[in-house]
């Protein structure tokens, strides 16, 4: 890479490419002379060690951690379809589904009791 080029990439750009290890040596060196003529700050390096951190997790433990049951839970909407979305997004269509099905037997559930409820106590 040429060097008028590698004073072109911005501190997070400078920073993933110096995260990876399949770069030619001359190339590493350039890199790393550019980042430090930079002279970032230690908190500046520390966001950007973080911010690279949470791009390149793992995403299956994600996945597999399952929020709460949606049957128990009649509420909360929000967070169980963030997790039908997000496992949607990542091609677990059929994972989706029997989540949105818990959570409308949960619902349904809540508002059958709900009913039975005022049904019982009306006359008070």
């Amino acid at each position: 890479m040429e060097p008028h080029k590698i004073a072109l990439l911005d501190n997070y750009q400078l920073y993933q490419l110096l995260q990876n290890h399949a770069i030619d040596t001359s190339t590493l060196a350039a890199l790393k002379k550019e980042y430090a003529l930079r002279k970032l700050s230690g908190y500046e390096q520390e966001r950007l060690a973080q911010k690279y951190a949470v791009a390149h997790t793992d995403v299956n433990a994600a996945l597999e951690k399952k929020p709460w049951s949606p049957i128990l839970t009649g509420f909360a909407y929000n967070k169980h379809f963030r997790y039908i979305a997000f496992l949607k997004v990542h091609g677990r269509t059929q994972e989706a589904k029997q989540h949105l099905q818990e959570l409308y037997l949960g619902l349904a559930l809540y508002f059958l009791a709900f009913i039975a409820f005022l049904l019982l106590f009306r006359t008070l």
